[in-house]
């Protein structure tokens, strides 16, 4: 396929933005073995990820956010005839712009730069590094997706993180699949809650809780009819007086946020959307 001049400048502006080769090949419809030929010298150059230069609390945090909302692909580039590791993290687009922002800071802080886009009501987070996706399997054991069955997770001798590595994993896995709700008079933060469909995952975060004398309850609410999992919800809610004792050793987002940005809980103790 012969490309005009414009083509090809279109291109290696894509490519100097920090675009991949397969998403600048979608969207100008150009077999992606030409796009790389005419990106090559173009693209930005690969950065390496220091997972060392954050805290641990910064580090539990982005395995805590792993484990809630990310996924890892790994693909041969024949290209270059070498392997690639693509660690995702989604959001959602409307309501988690500003977490968004503090994970790439910690991306940044790190060395490694990462791209940001929306899919439908998706907001994506991508890094490629094999560092990083190395890192988070000493952490995380990946079980392989089953039929009607979310990606399950697993943590890895999670009794001996420490204290602050532990505060930071709650953290994430709040940021990324959990909620904070507010007393609906007062706007004083309640409660909040971690869910999984996971009963090992469930059991693990049980345990991690009670190490750090975090009060909680936890219950099982029972999928919804049209849910594509049929697998019962759990649901861990972590306590008012244990969030104010650790408040300073907590990095979540959503635990800094208005009231009018979280949930709200009724009069009546049912939860309301805002």
């Amino acid at each position: 396929m012969r490309l005009t001049n414009g083509q090809i400048k279109e291109i290696q502006r894509l490519a100097k933005a920090g675009v991949s080769l397969g998403q600048i090949a979608t969207q100008l419809s150009i077999a992606k073995t030409t796009v790389y030929y005419h990106a090559k010298y173009h693209c930005r150059k690969m950065t390496r990820m220091n997972v060392d230069a954050l805290t641990e609390t910064e580090q539990g945090y982005l395995v805590g956010m792993f484990v809630g909302d990310g996924y890892i692909n790994t693909w041969v580039d024949k290209n270059q005839n070498r392997q690639r590791f693509i660690v995702k993290i989604a959001l959602d687009t409307q309501r988690d712009q500003d977490v968004a922002d503090y994970v790439q800071s910690l991306f940044n802080k790190a060395g490694k730069r990462t791209t940001r886009f929306p899919e439908e009501t998706t907001l994506i987070i991508k890094a490629s590094s094999k560092e990083f996706a190395k890192y988070l399997l000493n952490y995380v054991k990946v079980i392989k997706q089953e039929k009607n069955h979310s990606l399950n997770k697993i943590l890895l001798n999670e009794e001996n993180w420490s204290q602050d590595f532990k505060f930071g994993f709650i953290s994430g896995m709040i940021d990324s699949d959990g909620y904070v709700f507010y007393d609906g008079r007062s706007k004083k933060q309640y409660i909040a809650e971690v869910k999984t469909s996971n009963p090992v995952l469930k059991e693990q975060l049980s345990r991690i809780l009670a190490t750090l004398g975090m009060n909680f309850t936890e219950f099982v609410a029972q999928p919804h009819k049209e849910a594509y999992s049929t697998r019962p919800c759990y649901r861990i809610h972590v306590l008012k007086k244990g969030i104010q004792q650790n408040r300073h050793r907590l990095n979540s987002v959503k635990l800094n946020r208005s009231p009018s940005k979280s949930r709200l809980c009724s009069k009546g103790g049912g939860v309301g959307e805002i």
